[in-house]
């Protein structure tokens, strides 16, 4: 694992690129939070409905 850490043309930490790659974790992390939330919800939601036969006409004696 990489501990150096990276910095500008000035020797200064390169803060830019330190928000940069928060914001790339963050969104991944927010997208795999939401992608399983959702397959949740339908998981949970989704149920079979039982067959409703309705017959409406006169039945044929």
């Amino acid at each position: 694992m990489n501990h150096e850490i990276k910095k500008d043309s000035l020797g200064n930490v390169d803060v830019e690129f330190y928000i940069a790659k928060a914001k790339a974790e963050r969104d991944a992390a927010i997208s795999t939070f939401f992608t399983n939330l959702q397959a949740d919800i339908m998981r949970k939601v989704s149920f079979k409905l039982p067959k409703i036969n309705l017959n409406f006409g006169r039945h044929a004696h």
